[in-house]
């Protein structure tokens, strides 16, 4: 128990940008987002906390997902986001999970073990990988005529670039378009939920759309935006990678360090290395580009990304010494600014987190 690898996870961050949402949409209104362990941050815990919050709802990716926020505790309404089998429906009912539809062969197969439990349906308006399409409005309609048990209790899409959300000429104002002329062909659905985070905040500067319109948070309730407002300047980060020094070598002038010889020191240099590497879920790719941050400095990652280990220059750090803290990513290393070194997404980092790295809960004032 005493690798210094851990993921603190700031539950007070959670409360600030679950207060955000609720001071622009009602709670009824709102779905997070915590599918993928909570985009890494660790799924019991942030529901948990959400349900103290108050939120009556959440959605996950899967039927295992929702089995593990069931068994923590959580008592409201758990949306399903995609496709299932028809040997898992007796786990949906069992759960009391809500299924959101956007295959015809999964809506055929509530129907035939009788499902009685409200309904979702996904219209794919653009994006082109889930959701039926808008000719299959006549086919839907017949099926639930023919189908009475199956209650549609909400319509959904999703944004393909929400960041385009007040270009006029842009792909979210298509898609808008695509499924009002959707919902006009069904107005006994009368719940929709839309927003993804970046169209929710986006929607604050120019109301495309009403509050009638639901959101599934996910990135923004975990601190992050693509979108920068008012709103989005307030969100906080939720989690912090920290580490320690586990060790320092000298390294003479023109001597390399790590796998391949890929850094090479230009001066006689100090290295430290610590105890994190890409079986953390830490990227390869920021090689000789990552940077830490340690003792009121910015200082490079040197050489190769190792399975367990990866080293930096402190060279120029003054009284550094092995157990010294680390930050990996948190207040003073913006884990999007290692996102644009690595050429990804947040996304991307947080949920590549591994298991092994603990997930330790911290709680600050907001």
């Amino acid at each position: 128990m005493s690798r210094p690898t851990v993921a603190e996870i700031d539950l007070s961050a959670l409360e600030n940008n679950w207060n955000i949402f609720k001071e622009i949409q009602s709670v009824d209104k709102l779905i997070p987002v915590i599918k993928a362990n909570a985009y890494g941050h660790g799924d019991l815990n942030v529901a948990q906390k959400l349900q103290q919050l108050g939120a009556t709802r959440c959605a996950v990716a899967m039927v295992e997902e929702a089995q593990r926020i069931r068994d923590c505790g959580f008592k409201g309404s758990i949306l399903i986001l995609g496709p299932f089998s028809k040997s898992e429906i007796p786990y949906l009912k069992q759960l009391n999970c809500t299924p959101i539809i956007g295959e015809k062969q999964n809506l055929i197969d509530l129907a035939t073990e009788s499902f009685l439990d409200p309904i979702h349906i996904k219209w794919d308006t653009g994006m082109n990988r889930l959701g039926l399409k808008e000719s299959d409005k006549v086919w839907l309609k017949d099926f639930i005529n023919q189908n009475s048990p199956i209650k549609i209790q909400a319509f959904c899409t999703h944004f393909l670039k929400a960041t385009d959300f007040l270009d006029e000429t842009g792909f979210s104002v298509n898609q808008i378009h695509e499924f009002q002329k959707i919902e006009s062909h069904f107005p006994q659905v009368t719940e929709k939920h839309i927003f993804n985070s970046d169209s929710f905040f986006a929607n604050q500067e120019k109301r495309r759309l009403s509050d009638s319109y639901g959101a599934r948070l996910g990135i923004a309730l975990y601190g992050y935006s693509g979108v920068c407002n008012e709103w989005t300047k307030r969100l906080k980060p939720v989690m912090k990678l920290k580490t320690k020094i586990v060790h320092m070598t000298k390294v003479p002038k023109d001597q390399s360090v790590s796998y391949n010889a890929s850094w090479v020191a230009k001066r006689d240099s100090l290295v430290a290395v610590l105890p994190i590497g890409y079986a953390d879920g830490y990227p390869r790719s920021l090689s000789n580009k990552g940077q830490v941050f340690i003792q009121g400095q910015i200082v490079p990652l040197v050489g190769i990304v190792c399975m367990d280990y990866l080293m930096i220059d402190v060279t120029d750090v003054n009284n550094v010494y092995i157990g010294d803290e680390v930050e990996m990513w948190g207040d003073h290393l913006p884990l999007k600014t290692l996102a644009d070194s690595a050429g990804t997404i947040v996304y991307e980092l947080i949920t590549a987190l591994t298991a092994r790295v603990p997930r330790r809960i911290v709680s600050h004032n907001t």
